[in-house]
Parts: C-alpha cells; sequence; structure tokens
C-alpha cells in the first residue's frame, strides 16, 4: 500500500546535498577569512620590528654624533663597530670627509655617518640604512 502525502509536505526539509554544498560556502569562506587576518598580524609584526630597527639606527647616531668615539677626537680619520642586538647586526662607521669651503680651503672636523642593520624576518632579508653629517667641536666646545 502506498502512502499518499500531500503536495505542500513533500519537501519540507534540506537534502544532503544542500546541506553539504551550505558547509562547502562556509568553510571555503572561513578559510579565506582566517587567512586575511593572518595576513594582517603578520603585517603588523614585521612594522613594528621594523619601527624598533629603526628606533635603535637613530639613537645609535645620534649617540655617536654627540659623543664621537676617542678614537676619533684623538685624530683618527674613520671609527667602525659591529654589534648583534636581538639578531639584528648593526654596523656605525664614521669617517672624515674631505671638503673645502667655497675659498678652496680645507675644512676639518666634519664627519660622515652610516648606520646600518640587516636582519632576516620571515624568510626575507631586510636593510635599513642611516646616513648623516657631524662636526664634533660644534658640540664639544659650546659652554655647558
Amino acid at each position: 500500500m502506498r502512502t499518499v502525502v500531500p503536495r505542500g509536505l513533500a519537501r519540507r526539509g534540506f537534502t544532503l546535498l544542500e546541506t553539504i554544498l551550505a558547509l562547502l560556502i562556509f568553510s571555503v569562506a572561513v578559510v579565506t577569512l582566517v587567512g586575511a587576518i593572518n595576513g594582517m598580524g603578520n603585517a603588523s609584526v614585521e612594522a613594528r620590528r621594523t619601527r624598533e630597527v629603526q628606533a635603535q639606527l637613530e639613537t645609535m647616531v645620534l649617540e655617536i654624533t654627540r659623543r664621537p668615539p676617542q678614537e676619533i677626537v684623538a685624530g683618527q680619520r674613520s671609527y667602525d663597530k659591529t654589534s648583534n642586538v636581538g639578531g639584528v647586526e648593526y654596523k656605525i662607521a664614521m669617517a672624515a670627509m674631505d671638503m673645502t669651503n667655497q675659498d678652496g680651503q680645507p675644512v676639518q672636523g666634519i664627519y660622515s655617518v652610516k648606520a646600518d642593520a640587516r636582519w632576516t624576518d620571515a624568510g626575507h632579508k631586510e636593510m635599513l640604512l642611516v646616513e648623516s653629517m657631524v662636526f664634533p667641536p660644534f658640540f664639544y666646545n659650546a659652554p655647558r
């Protein structure tokens, strides 16, 4: 004997295929969203690391321009120092510059300062460079 189902009650629920397709679409959306959030997090970490390295470089340049090493003050023409802090290799170099004024007279005591940092971030080699010039007598002969 056959059971007769009224027309309105024949399709009340979801079929298995509809449920699987809905779950598939939802899963793809979630995976895409998680990937985007992960990418933003990685970018934020890299930006913070770069800001920290940049601040350290600026501090190193400021220190050496305000208080150069005794080797420079003693009359040597250059100074190099390399250090490794937190996986970042910092190198700072200070060298005398050969400059002349408008009359062709040599100007003594002006130094070029270069500081660079090198590190590896997420498998990529990164580098920052800071350059400046300094005239140490400007800072040392001033009354305190």
